[in-house]
């Protein structure tokens, strides 16, 4: 299928739905419910863990089921759209509780734990459906990669962006965790705008999308678990997952220790921290160049490699 720039460029914005909820929860989330609002680490950990697991036992399911859907909006559409206002309050409420909330810490966990994992759910019901879609328009590998990548760098540059801001209204706040809501507020924002020139941009791509035959559409548990059960016989696939969740739990750990290490351990002021952030938009750009150039030579894995 051939899509315009134009609509390469509204319909890679919805990527910055994911960033901006990837970009919080990997770097300030822990930092503002361990330092100001007093949780204890262990129920904090417990929290994201939790949630990390129910993510990925639901992202699956809403592949399989986006895959069988039909509607006149497509099979994506209806996912993407009928997510974006959850997505927003399950955002905004991470950040009412305050420091008075810490008294009662089981009640401040279960707050936590009930929505990280309604916000990452309502996300993947969006992420998941628009990945997929990106994936239909391009046709080929060479295209795809095109098309990909103008997701990706949309995601690079989105969540980066968004640390600059939050690292600009720290600087200036960092020691009044009732401005958090702020910082809450501006993402749930972003990520409504975002999703909604997404949705604009992907509306006259419809017709177009391959569509399943009749057959093919049921959507049931049993079709679920044979899908996975061949994806734990694989063992090329074991292998890749298993790499994936070593390389995902590395960038993880270091990325949830990093705003805790520089400002607790290095004592640099979070404005001093923008520098970094300007390195990590250039190198976003640079791939995002670059990725296409090389697909053209090489093949996944040599890349990957």
């Amino acid at each position: 299928m051939k899509i315009s720039f134009w609509q390469r460029i509204l319909l890679g914005f919805g990527g910055g739905i994911n960033a901006i909820k990837t970009d919080f929860f990997s770097f300030f989330l822990g930092f503002f419910y361990l330092t100001f609002l007093g949780l204890n680490p262990l129920l904090t950990g417990s929290a994201v863990l939790l949630a990390l697991l129910f993510d990925a036992f639901s992202d699956p399911v809403i592949g399989t089921f986006s895959d069988r859907t039909k509607t006149n909006l497509g099979r994506r559409y209806p996912y993407m759209f009928l997510s974006l206002l959850p997505i927003c309050i399950c955002y905004v409420m991470l950040f009412i509780p305050d420091p008075s909330w810490s008294e009662s810490q089981y009640f401040l966990f279960f707050w936590l734990l009930f929505f990280l994992i309604l916000t990452r759910f309502f996300v993947s019901i969006f992420d998941v459906p628009h990945r997929a879609l990106f994936s239909e328009l391009g046709g080929n590998y060479v295209n795809n990669s095109r098309v990909m990548s103008m997701r990706e760098g949309y995601q690079w540059i989105i969540g980066a962006g968004h640390s600059l801001v939050v690292y600009s209204f720290l600087g200036y706040f960092i020691s009044d965790p009732y401005k958090w809501l702020y910082i809450g507020i501006f993402g749930s924002s972003s990520m409504l705008i975002f999703g909604v020139i997404s949705l604009l941009g992907s509306k006259k791509v419809i017709p177009e999308l391959y569509e399943w035959k009749p057959k093919q559409r049921e959507a049931d548990f049993k079709i679920l678990k044979k899908e996975l059960s061949f994806v734990l016989k694989s063992k090329t696939l074991l292998l890749f997952i298993f790499g994936s969740l070593l390389i995902q739990g590395t960038w993880g750990l270091a990325n949830s220790l990093s705003f805790l290490t520089y400002t607790k351990f290095w004592q640099f002021d979070p404005l001093d921290l923008r520098v970094l952030i300007y390195f990590y938009i250039l190198a976003a750009i640079v791939s995002w160049i670059v990725t296409p150039i090389i697909t053209r030579y090489l093949d996944k894995e040599s890349i990957s490699l």
